[in-house]
């Protein structure tokens, strides 16, 4: 937002002064000179002192971002001086953000003390990582933007009401100091009806915290720093009724009251419930995080042992959110089964993303018996997230009407964490899958990731396998899948006790496999393997054009890479890691490297 308001504001200036970070900023402009500029704009710079005040009647913009200096000396003399924007009185535009304290807590922002008393024609104030007090800035009552992201409030801003112009405000992710945790009064955004545009989360609930070094990111989720943004506390929803012209909201709500419903909003970040963030693993939510900006978010998240107002009949309050939400979040709801009612609330034809963590009754994704209609169900869904899920089964409990499908044509990411009740995760008679990434960790009662005939699966868009903690899983692929998996980047197999091979001709009445080629597989990882005897047990000539890593720890009984000696085909590959030793391979058979992995037997083999 910063950025357009800047180039959009720069444009429009007929004589302006710019200093960038690629230009620095050396020594401020003759001062009779800078009376001509209508716009200013000093960006990722460095400012060794200001001028006490500015006389520049004809600025109608400034822009203003200040980057850390290592001069310790200079820290004083970033200070803006209070009187320096007395001398703007036709200033419409104002934006001061000090970038050298955007990676510090709260407490160490800066004040920054401005006269506003002169500034009656300013338009739009965008204030950034700094320690403010409000009160001047009710005053300024032709404003239409004003955004204090980032900042920190000294009092409640107790003037906001005056402000009947404003179109835009921004309060993200800002705090309170003190003892009050209301940042505005209860009533007083109820005069706002202008404004189209509110931004309000208090913390940033999708993205995780900055651990400190010696916390490990696996040992500590995120639920459990849930004061790393000391904030206020939720706006009572119901001024939303006031605010008539509402087209964005960003929120977080502990609390709903009976009867309200949201308005039909088109752009919208809301959490209801728990202040915790995702509980999803670090490399899934950075995969969804890569492609979420301006995705519709919404949140449910129960409290741990109940606690909280988020029931079925509850939701109907989301209605008009449904049909436009992209990312939905559903945490700890016990009585949740599978997502029917929130098909019900209008669909979900816009879903992208569907995250279901915690939700003790959740048994499937879909109850057939309860879906009406003939439709495409998640036509648009490319991530899809199961965890914690005690009583999580399948995707659907049975066959669905006719002329209605769940084939998810558009899904790109699979993934189930603990789910102990999963036995397969392909169940459905949809025999073309298009996802891209399989991630399935702890699913200790799953003993074949397919359930029917294999050889009418194909997975020819699957690029990434992430497969953890498996226990009963023996064999990773049957030979007719396996021949399928064309664009198969990534393979990655750690903690599955039972496994003894990846891929074997299982199937008696499974058609011969000539051969597989892995024409995309450039990495493979096989960790703590213990029963593993053979990437391919069966006589099935392997090919691997494109290998480039291979690393095997921890697989003791691995005496052979694959039962068909000398069709092994591996040019790329280079070196193996084979536990903590790594072999040059120079085209070597990779049995005869395998029958050698004990570490005395490789060390003679470099000798």
């Amino acid at each position: 937002m910063h950025d357009v308001v800047r180039d959009v504001a720069l444009s429009m200036a007929s004589d302006y002064f710019v200093r960038d970070g690629v230009k620095k900023l050396e020594d401020w402009p003759d001062m009779e000179e800078m009376k001509r500029y209508t716009g200013i704009s000093i960006m990722q710079n460095q400012v060794a002192q200001f001028p006490d005040v500015w006389d520049s009647p004809n600025l109608k913009i400034l822009l203003m971002d200040i980057e850390k200096t290592d001069l310790v000396h200079l820290e004083e003399a970033m200070d803006m001086p209070a009187t320096v924007l007395t001398g703007m009185k036709a200033l419409q535009v104002f934006h001061r953000r000090d970038s050298s304290r955007k990676s510090y807590r709260a407490q160490s922002f800066r004040f920054l003390k401005i006269d506003f008393s002169q500034l009656s024609n300013l338009r739009t104030l965008m204030l950034q990582y700094y320690k403010i007090d409000t009160t001047p800035i009710g005053e300024l009552k032709m404003l239409e933007i004003l955004s204090l992201k980032n900042c920190q409030f000294r009092k409640p801003f107790n003037t906001i009401g005056k402000l009947t112009n404003l179109r835009l405000l921004d309060v993200e992710f800002s705090s309170l100091d003190g003892d009050s945790s209301s940042i505005f009064p209860i009533d007083a955004m109820s005069t706002l009806s202008r404004l189209e545009e509110l931004y309000f989360l208090s913390f940033d609930m999708l993205r995780p915290p900055q651990f400190p070094f010696f916390l490990s990111f696996d040992m500590y989720p995120f639920f459990l720093f849930p004061r790393n943004f000391p904030s206020f506390d939720d706006l009572n929803i119901t001024v939303l009724k006031t605010l008539s012209r509402l087209t964005t909201l960003t929120i977080h709500i502990q609390t709903i009251p009976e009867g309200f419903m949201f308005p039909e909003l088109k752009v919208f970040k809301i959490r209801w419930g728990s202040r915790r963030r995702l509980r999803v693993k670090e490399k899934l939510i950075n995969a969804f995080l890569s492609q979420v900006e301006g995705f519709n978010y919404l949140g449910l998240c129960g409290e741990f042992g109940g606690g909280s107002n988020i029931t079925i009949s509850s939701l109907v309050c989301m209605k008009p959110l449904m049909p436009r939400t992209n990312f939905l979040y559903l945490d700890s709801l016990e009585e949740l089964k599978n997502i029917n009612p929130c098909l019900l609330l209008g669909g979900l034809d816009a879903l992208k993303i569907l995250v279901i963590v915690n939700c003790p009754s959740f048994a499937y994704l879909m109850n057939a018996e309860e879906v009406l209609g003939r439709y495409a169900l998640l036509p648009e869904l490319e991530g899809l997230c199961f965890e914690d899920l005690d009583t999580f089964k399948a995707l659907c409990n049975g066959e669905l009407p006719s002329g209605t499908s769940l084939s998810m044509r558009k899904l790109k990411y699979l993934t189930f964490f603990r789910c102990p009740e999963l036995l397969n995760i392909f169940t459905l008679p949809n025999p073309q899958q298009e996802f891209e990434q399989l991630q399935v960790v702890e699913e200790k009662g799953m003993k074949n990731i397919s359930k029917g005939p294999t050889e009418l699966l194909h997975l020819p868009k699957l690029q990434i396998v992430c497969i953890n903690g498996c226990q009963k899983l023996k064999v990773i692929f049957p030979a007719s899948i396996a021949r399928g998996l064309e664009q198969l980047k990534e393979l990655e197999l750690e903690d599955c006790d039972q496994l003894e091979a990846v891929i074997a001709e299982r199937e008696e009445e499974e058609k011969r496999i000539d051969k597989v080629v892995f024409s995309q597989l450039i990495s493979i990882r096989l960790y703590k393997l213990y029963n593993l005897k053979a990437f391919c047990m069966d006589n099935l000539p392997l090919k691997w054009p494109t290998l480039e890593e291979l690393s095997v720890d921890s697989c003791p009984k691995m005496k052979t890479f694959a039962a068909s000696d000398g069709n092994q085909i591996t040019p790329k590959l280079k070196e193996i890691k084979i536990n903590t030793n790594y072999i040059e391979f120079d085209g070597t058979n990779l049995n005869t490297i395998m029958k050698y992995h004990n570490k005395e037997e490789i060390q003679a083999m470099n000798n």
